[in-house]
């Protein structure tokens, strides 16, 4: 079955899917990782991801071509990939397509729940300095402030509303403002850090103490597979989805890795090891700048329920089935349905609830899965697939090393990662 979506609605989903608010903690993640360390190993990192993605493609047109089948999502290539790939693995097709189900789950419910803070914290930051503003103009100190677990309580409702709606087309238009807004808060955020004090380049850190918490930051940047396969899967021509240099994985990782290399450059070249968790939180107090937290504050908004629309698509179909087996009435499903809606936005509620600090819950969410649906699966999926398929014990050698060594750098990103997340976590307890 041939898919509708063309080269140019692909490129523009992905792009749009990439550029979230992670993008502004790379001035953080620089002062974790140093400067020069991160400089270097941005576009590496860059080059890693964007090479899984090809991974992952060659084993869906091989899966495709062998048992003639339109292209699979995600968590159905690893199941069918173990049924026909090397034979010890075989009887282990099924749990392959959970596992990979539950961790792409995990990284669209975790970053929601890194969107949810990442809102609420961009309000409350406006707020603050309009607060602060009102104060200094009238010499005394009636400025009102909130704490940002009331943030937080305040958007439940309104980021329950939106997830309420099943068809994310209703906000094609909203979203388009959005993505505009969030140009334009580009825009005056780089107008912003570009204008650094060369004299501080000495002065900033070289060599980070938290190279595995900037490792992590950048995947979750860099992390476009669980949007990129289903739109794959609905292309018009998808031999242009992962075509070498000139197809749309490639001129868009470019574009991305080039934004998240010079924003994160040139935000900790700007403000240092006093950058925030994102860099909005460290601009001045002026109009100008405290726009760019409502417009990304908005703009976030937008693309929360958007991600949220991948695990529910995933999980309530099957859960839906068992009402049907149970003959329970459509009423009561749709009720149902809405209940379920409501508890994963709360399930994201509670998340930035427990974990309110963004730096930190963003590197775990990268750890814990990021590093997993981006690198480590997709580099185990093509070394079972295409073992077989080796006809000399060289060519085994070969796809077997190059896949270890991709293999390692997910595993040691997901270990250290986790720990340094946690480590965090306790000390800002």
């Amino acid at each position: 079955m041939v898919g509708t979506t063309t080269n140019l609605e692909a490129f523009m989903h992905l792009v749009n899917g990439q550029i979230g608010s992670g993008i502004l903690s790379m001035p953080k993640a620089f002062d974790d990782g140093g400067l020069i360390v991160a400089a270097i190993c941005t576009p590496v990192i860059g080059i890693i991801t964007t090479y899984c993605v090809h991974l992952l493609v060659n084993v869906s047109e091989h899966v495709c071509e062998q048992l003639e089948i339109p292209i699979p999502d995600y968590e159905q290539l690893a199941e069918y990939t173990l049924a026909i790939g090397w034979s010890p693995v075989k009887k282990w097709s099924h749990l392959a397509k959970i596992v990979t189900s539950l961790f792409i789950t995990l990284s669209q419910v975790g970053a929601c729940a890194v969107y949810y803070l990442f809102i609420a914290e961009n309000l409350k930051a406006f707020f603050d300095n309009l607060a602060n503003d009102t104060s200094n103009n009238n010499n005394n100190n009636t400025g009102f402030t909130m704490s940002l677990d009331m943030y937080l309580l305040i958007l439940l409702p309104v980021i329950a509303l939106l997830q309420f709606i099943k068809n994310v087309r209703i906000l094609a238009i909203p979203s388009t403002l959005a993505n505009l807004l969030q140009v334009l808060g580009l825009g005056i955020i780089f107008y912003n850090i570009v204008q650094f004090d060369p004299t501080t380049i000495g002065t900033r850190k070289q060599v980070g103490s938290k190279f595995p918490l900037y490792f992590v930051t950048t995947i979750f940047n860099f992390e476009g597979i669980s949007i990129g396969m289903p739109l794959y899967k609905t292309m018009a021509n998808p031999k242009a989805f992962a075509r070498p240099i000139t197809g749309i994985v490639d001129i868009t990782n470019i574009i991305i890795v080039s934004l998240n290399l010079f924003l994160g450059l040139f935000g900790y070249l700007k403000y240092g090891s006093d950058v925030g968790a994102s860099v909005t939180f460290s601009m001045p107090n002026e109009p100008v700048y405290n726009s760019v937290q409502v417009m990304y504050g908005f703009a976030v908004l937008m693309t929360y329920p958007i991600t949220m629309y991948v695990p529910i698509e995933m999980l309530w179909p099957k859960i839906n089935q068992r009402f049907i087996e149970n003959k329970i009435s459509t009423g009561t499903i749709n009720f149902m349905e809405y209940i379920f809606r409501a508890a994963c936005v709360l399930l994201t509620y509670a998340m930035a609830l427990l974990i309110p600090h963004l730096d930190i819950i963003l590197s775990l969410v990268g750890a814990l899965t990021s590093s997993s649906i981006q690198i480590l699966i997709p580099a185990i999926l093509h070394t079972i697939c295409f073992w077989p398929l080796c006809k000399s014990s060289k060519s085994r050698v070969l796809l077997f090393t190059k896949n270890l060594c991709i293999v390692a750098i997910g595993f040691a990103a997901f270990i250290l990662g986790t720990y340094y997340s946690i480590v965090d976590l306790i000390a800002a307890i």
